[in-house]
C-alpha cells in the first residue's frame, strides 16, 4: 500500500492513497490525515488497503493524476523524530559538467506505538510505513534531508523487503534524464528493524514517530520532487524490475 500527504496548507496535510505505478491517487476516505490513521491503525488499515486495491485495479471515481511536487513529507508533523541508525547513510557520487554531487540516501520508517526496550519482533510489527530520504553530502555539514513523495507499508516493497532489510537499487542521475545509462547506482540494504530497536532503547515511542538517521534539527526536512527548476539531480530507489518505489527525490547541484 502506497500513501502520500498532499500539502494543502494544513498542519498534517491531506492523506492520499497512490496506485502502484505512482500515476494516480485518491483522497483517503478512511481518514483525513496520516496522523489520524496512525492513531487508529487497527481500525482504518483494512479500509485503506481496500481503497488501494480498488485504485490499483482500475480508475475509480474521484481518482486524479498523482502530482508528487504537490506532496509534503509523508508525516509533516511527526509525534517525534528519533535517531535510530547504527549504520551510516549510503553515499552515491556523480560527476558531470556542473561539478558533480555526492548524495547521502537512507530509508526512513514511520512506526506505531513501540514499547520501551522492544525486541526485534515487536519493533518489526510496529513499522507502519517506509520511505526514502536523501540530501547533498557536504563535508562537515549534516545533510538537509529531502523525503520521497510516497511511503509504503513494508509488504508493498515485495522482493525488496525481507522482514528486516530495505533492499533495492539506489540511482543518482541528472534531473533531465533519470533513466540515463550513465546514472550512478548502488544497492541499498539497511536493517530498519535494528534501527527501531535502537530508537526504543530505554524509552517508548509514540505512534507517529519517525525513525531516521538523525534528528534533522536545523538541517531541515523537505519533501517530494518539488525542487522545481532548481533541480539538477534526482535520487530514486528501484525494485528488481526497475520500477520506482517511492518516487524521485529532486536535489540541487552541489555548491
Amino acid at each position: 500500500m502506497k500513501l502520500a500527504s498532499h500539502d494543502d496548507g494544513s498542519r498534517d496535510g491531506r492523506l492520499l492513497v497512490v496506485d502502484p505505478p505512482l500515476a494516480r491517487a485518491v483522497e483517503a476516505r478512511a481518514c483525513a490525515t496520516l496522523a489520524e490513521a496512525l492513531a487508529n491503525w487497527d481500525a482504518v488499515e483494512r479500509e485503506l488497503r481496500a481503497e488501494y486495491a480498488a485504485l490499483a485495479a482500475g480508475d475509480p471515481a474521484g481518482s486524479f493524476a498523482f502530482a508528487p511536487a504537490a506532496c509534503g513529507p509523508i508525516l509533516p508533523a511527526p509525534a517525534a523524530w528519533v535517531a535510530g541508525a547504527p549504520t551510516p547513510a549510503v553515499r552515491l557520487a556523480a560527476a558531470d559538467a556542473a561539478g558533480g554531487l555526492e548524495v547521502a540516501a537512507d530509508p526512513v520508517t514511520v512506526v506505531g506505538a513501540v514499547p520501551a526496550d522492544a525486541d526485534r519482533a515487536t519493533a518489526a510489527a510496529a513499522i507502519r510505513l517506509i520511505t526514502l530520504a536523501a540530501g547533498p553530502a557536504r563535508p562537515g555539514a549534516a545533510p538537509s534531508w529531502t523525503h520521497a513523495p510516497v511511503a509504503m507499508t513494508p509488504d508493498g516493497l515485495g522482493e525488496t523487503w525481507d522482514g528486516a532489510h530495505v533492499q533495492g537499487e539506489l540511482e543518482l542521475a541528472a534531473a533531465d534524464d533519470a533513466t540515463a545509462d550513465e546514472a550512478a547506482s548502488r544497492p541499498l540494504g539497511v536493517d530498519v528493524v535494528a534501527r527501531v530497536v535502537t530508537a526504543a532503547r530505554g524509552r517508548a515511542l509514540p505512534a507517529g514517530t519517525v525513525v531516521g538517521l538523525a534528528d534533522p534539527g536545523d538541517a531541515g526536512v523537505d519533501a517530494g520532487d518539488g525542487a522545481g527548476d532548481a533541480a539538477a539531480f534526482t535520487v530514486d530507489m528501484r525494485d528488481g524490475l526497475g520500477r520506482s518505489l517511492f518516487g524521485r527525490i529532486a536535489l540541487p547541484a552541489a555548491g
